[in-house]
């Protein structure tokens, strides 16, 4: 299990405490289609790469996400097995330097990735069908240990972390398919 991480940046305070989710958050929104791809560089924790689409989703209001340029935090948490292990967390921290508001959302860019690797990302807000969750990460700060998965179900959760709102991609082992040390691909449409 991941521990806590040390955070200092200009939107943190010097030695915030970024705390591993515990256990997955029930009742999550699905979406008709959502991808998981995690790349295992080997040798090289530069080319680790992660990449979870969550497309067409259940509808998600305006205020849903919170106000993540402002303090708002949210975390992909990854999950394996019937009892669900937490495998890895992916923190999204809240600051105006890493997130900026836009038409119907908000758009993440870390460059620095900290503090496990998030580069990217897109929470866009709508009805039913219309929202969309995109997240990149990568590098040597994504936690190592991921690959090979090994247990179905897989289930990436991206939380909320202050009222434990979420939204869900859960694939079945049919939904699989690579699984080794170096790439897991799975997809649900």
């Amino acid at each position: 299990m991941l521990e806590p991480s040390a955070v200092a940046g200009p939107d943190s305070d010097i030695g915030m405490q970024v705390e591993p989710f515990k256990m997955g958050v029930t009742r999550c929104r699905t979406a008709l289609k959502s991808i998981l791809q995690i790349r295992d560089g080997a040798s090289d924790d530069g080319k680790d790469k992660l990449l979870w689409k969550w497309l067409k989703g259940a509808a998600t209001m305006p205020g849903d996400f919170g106000t993540p340029a402002s303090g708002t935090r949210h975390s992909l948490c990854l999950y394996k097995g019937t009892l669900p292990l937490l495998i890895g967390e992916i923190a999204l921290l809240p600051g105006a330097s890493r997130w900026t508001t836009i038409s119907k959302g908000f758009k993440y860019d870390d460059p620095g990735q900290l503090p496990h690797g998030a580069r990217k990302g897109l929470l866009k807000e709508g009805v039913d069908a219309k929202v969309k969750i995109i997240l990149k990460a990568g590098g040597p700060n994504l936690p190592d240990g991921l690959l090979p998965i090994g247990s179905a179900p897989v289930v990436a959760q991206l939380v909320r972390a202050d009222i434990a709102r979420c939204w869900e991609g859960r694939y079945d082992a049919a939904d699989v398919t690579a699984d080794g040390t170096d790439l897991f691909k799975a997809k649900v449409q």
